[in-house]
């Protein structure tokens, strides 16, 4: 038996919203270009490329980027996936407009090298490399522990003589920042690029011992009451 009615299955890619304006075509100026954005329906966008229906979707996560585009009649289908960061889609829709007239079987109006010529520098800024902690940095290295999100490391790396922050696998220079015991970290390794942290507080106890770091960046949905790591060792 099927698991759903054709109409109801059809119904997840038609067009139940018009949309006023396209995003695939902002990176082209006044270029006329053969995509167009006409509507949106459970997730789907559609609209037309070179004059044939199309159906477009994407995906994003930290380090991870995708995007297909469907051409129902024509039984094509185009996907891409990467790591890293793509901003407003550029290389995925410069990219799947090269594909598209490859599956197509017509002559791409975009080469490689006018792709490149319309990508421009990464836009990734880091911190700046501040290391003036206001204590010995003795005290803050150690093992912290949270119930839910598991531990943290705080290590010396004695190669660039500053702290660093260990999480799982992931990795993180530790940088001061103007306040008393608190930090930004800065990824490196396999998340660099992919995800920093603005603020690291270490909290105190009545002797001025550090018991604790409070993780204001941590986790985007905690509001006010972000995790708080309790050191163990």
């Amino acid at each position: 038996n099927a698991f759903m009615t054709t109409a109801n299955f059809n119904a997840l890619h038609q067009q139940h919203r018009k949309l006023s304006s396209t995003t695939v075509n902002t990176h082209f100026g006044n270029e006329e270009v053969p995509t167009t954005e006409n509507g949106y329906g459970l997730g789907w966008k559609r609209g037309l490329y070179r004059n044939n229906e199309i159906l477009l979707h994407s995906g994003s996560t930290y380090g991870y980027r995708s995007f297909i585009t469907l051409f129902p009649s024509q039984n094509i289908g185009v996907f891409t996936s990467m790591n890293g960061e793509d901003d407003d889609y550029i290389l995925r829709v410069l990219l799947h407009n090269f594909l598209s007239d490859v599956a197509l079987g017509v002559t791409p109006w975009l080469g490689a090298s006018s792709i490149c010529d319309r990508l421009t520098a990464p836009k990734y800024t880091g911190y700046s490399n501040t290391n003036n902690p206001q204590r010995p940095i003795t005290e803050y290295i150690g093992l912290y522990v949270n119930p839910i999100y598991g531990n943290l490391n705080v290590e010396f790396d004695p190669n660039n003589e500053h702290l660093v922050l260990r999480y799982g696998v992931a990795t993180w220079d530790f940088w001061t920042k103007s306040g008393k015991d608190q930090f930004k970290a800065e990824g490196t390794g396999m998340i660099k690029y992919l995800k920093n942290m603005y603020r690291f507080t270490f909290l105190t106890n009545e002797n001025d011992g550090i018991v604790s770091v409070r993780v204001d960046s941590f986790c985007s949905t905690c509001g006010n009451d972000p995790p708080i790591f309790h050191k163990v060792v």
